[in-house]
């Protein structure tokens, strides 16, 4: 096998690029890994709120233990920089102003096709909500099962 150079790498990357055309789009090439334009605020501070959900039931939890609740503090510095830096960075790349009910409505492009901006929403926020979900039921089986 010959060595990998730079113009051997030129055509897996434009062939990379072809395989990511949709002919459902249009055949429109979605930028990979570029955030999607048009995603409303409010789906942002969905996720923000399932997180810092998360952060409360921690911190009721381990209210009680100094060295926990030292680490669960640690932990919410960690997510307010996760969550806090991305608005600092693409503070000026914002969709204009749009009311939610045109978001929720509007054709949303997704790397396969387009679909509408609920269920853009719904996808992207469900992990989130689900580990929040799952973080208050381990919080309350811990509280039972201490002593």
């Amino acid at each position: 096998m010959g060595a990998i150079t730079v113009k051997s790498l030129g055509g897996r990357v434009r062939a990379l690029r072809k395989s990511y055309e949709s002919p459902r789009a249009g055949g429109a090439t979605m930028p990979p890994f570029g955030r999607p334009a048009g995603l409303h605020m409010a789906v942002f501070a969905a996720m923000a709120a399932s997180f810092v959900i998360m952060m409360l039931a921690y911190f009721i939890l381990f209210w009680e233990i100094p060295d926990a609740l030292f680490m669960v503090a640690i932990s919410a510095g960690f997510l307010v920089i996760y969550m806090c830096l991305p608005l600092l960075m693409l503070r000026f790349e914002l969709s204009p102003a749009q009311s939610l009910r045109h978001f929720v409505e509007t054709p949303f492009p997704i790397w396969t096709e387009r679909i509408s901006g609920g269920d853009a929403w719904l996808q992207i926020c469900l992990i989130p909500l689900m580990l929040a979900l799952a973080a208050i039921a381990l919080c309350v089986v811990i509280f039972v099962i201490r002593p």
